[in-house]
């Protein structure tokens, strides 16, 4: 038992709802209905808490394109469940911390002007990692380096270990263990999960502290390394000394029941290892960009033509796809219609750049629903959910997309997330003429579906689509408990966000 006033939930409420605006599994409302919801669900978690009788819901497992065949399980918790994990974690991450060897540059924290632990923006945090690289080539003569990550990290993370490893850290009290231990073996028994889950931000801090015995083998050892999460790089002066270095590590690591990633496993040398963390080329194009040098799109295009020429460079096409996004530069706009079912991976930076480019390139949206269209292309749910936000986000669409649109909502076959925003899409796009699409809508709503956050989304349509009175909402309200928070936010009549 806990007593939940020991916890900053309002705080975690405001961090939770500022994390999930990046969220890759978005919600079809941006969770704007939650702010009305949170003094309800917050008391009723506190009185679970209290009693003893929590328990977590069980989270919504979403694949998430990791490369052109693999995806990663990404947990899309209950936002209570999710409030609560940020706030245990929260209150016991500055522990945590203290745990980390100064070589360990992921998920750190820092303090805020008000004093608060926060964790150091990611990318910051990559950039002190590269830098620190880059220091530890010149201090060898001839540099030599391991590089390596684990397999499925996350997922393979050994919960009752990691909790054993937690009980030993001082400072941290045993009931908030009791607690972790309660949500994780909760989302590990009732879903799909494995390990810990992927997504909240404060996942890190867990998958920064069960790698500490391999940063305390490296550290006996006479290397140097640093690591970014499971991402580690490991220095010394010869080969050889790398070589009996991984065969140390190796032992540790399967005590952690985690493997190394074969094919990410390399030992690189002299000039490789520079050329690993600087690109000289990328730098003269951020500041070409700094200085407002015009010319720098056509070394922009270079390097993206350079990039997907041969073996993918997907963070040589991160970096010119945002770059050209910026500039309004349509160089790329062919490459990705042709190849997006090729690199569902980057499908979210790509589909934003096509979404850019479509008023000057209306053939994007034809080219779009003939891919929705093409079972043999159209396998990825994921990259299917952002075609259809980017419907949903248009000014207006062509009939053939108003009728693409329709048919994946009405298709009970197609995944709920695609049916989601394929509401909101027709909803957006539906004309005043259309008024037995207006019917037909309202009564997909009142058909029973096994899918609340559907009939969630169908409920948002009807209101966007002008079918949704004060008076129907307070029914539904009334009828389906887990509607009646997003019905009091649409009967007060608000900008609904964009999808």
């Amino acid at each position: 038992m806990i007593d939940p006033s020991e916890l900053d939930l309002d705080e975690a409420m405001l961090s939770v709802l500022r994390e999930s605006r990046h969220d890759e599994i978005p919600d079809v409302i941006r969770h704007a209905d939650f702010n009305l919801a949170w003094p309800e669900l917050r008391e009723d978690l506190s009185t679970r808490l209290r009693n003893g009788t929590y328990t977590p819901r069980t989270p919504r497992i979403v694949e998430v394109p990791k490369s052109e065949l693999a995806t990663r399980p990404m947990a899309v918790l209950d936002m209570t469940d999710r409030i609560l994990y940020q706030a245990l974690m929260m209150d016991i991450g500055t522990k945590l911390d203290s745990e980390l060897p100064a070589e360990v540059f992921s998920a750190r924290l820092r303090h805020n002007k008000r004093g608060q632990a926060v964790i150091r923006d990611p990318r910051r945090a990559w950039v002190d990692f590269q830098r620190a690289g880059r220091d530890l080539c010149d201090r060898y003569e001839q540099v030599c380096m391991l590089t390596t990550d684990m397999t499925s990290y996350f997922e393979y993370i050994d919960i009752d270990l990691l909790l054993s490893d937690l009980r030993m850290v001082q400072g941290v009290s045993p009931e908030r263990i009791d607690l972790l231990a309660r949500m994780l073996h909760g989302w590990n028994t009732n879903s799909a999960m494995n390990g810990i889950p992927q997504g909240p931000d404060v996942s890190s801090f867990l998958g920064n502290f069960y790698l500490r015995p391999i940063d305390a083998i490296l550290r006996k050892l006479d290397v140097r390394f640093i690591r970014f999460q499971d991402d580690i790089r490991v220095f010394a002066h010869k080969r050889h000394v790398l070589r009996e270095a991984i065969h140390d590590v190796i032992p540790v690591v399967r005590g952690r029941h985690l493997n190394l990633a074969t094919g990410k496993t390399k030992i690189l040398e002299g000039s490789a290892v520079i050329e690993h963390f600087e690109d000289a080329k990328k730098d003269a194009i951020q500041y070409r960009i700094q200085i407002s040098d015009t010319s720098v799109a056509v070394d922009i295009r270079q390097l993206f033509d350079d990039a997907v020429t041969g073996k993918i460079n997907t963070r040589d096409v991160r970096f010119s796809v945002y770059r050209l996004s910026n500039l309004g530069d349509d160089h790329a706009v062919e490459w990705i219609l042709e190849h997006l079912d090729d690199v569902p991976y980057l499908s979210e930076l790509l589909v934003d750049y096509l979404s850019k480019n479509s008023e000057t390139h209306p053939d994007i949206e034809t080219r779009i629903v003939e891919f929705l269209a093409d079972s043999e292309r159209n396998i990825d749910p994921y990259v299917e959910m952002q075609l259809i936000r980017m419907f949903a986000n248009s000014g207006e669409v062509l009939e053939e997309t108003y009728d693409a649109l329709w048919a994946i909502l009405l298709n009970p076959a197609r995944d709920g997330l695609s049916r989601q925003f394929a509401a909101r899409a027709v909803a957006r796009h539906m004309q005043p003429s259309r008024s037995a699409d207006l019917v037909l809508l309202t009564g997909l709503f009142q058909k029973s579906t096994p899918d609340p956050e559907l009939r969630r989304a169908l409920l948002v349509a009807l209101k966007e689509a002008g079918d949704a009175d004060a008076q129907f909402l307070a029914n539904v309200g009334q009828g389906d408990p887990h509607l009646k928070h997003v019905t009091k936010y649409l009967a007060s009549d608000p900008q609904v966000p964009n999808p």
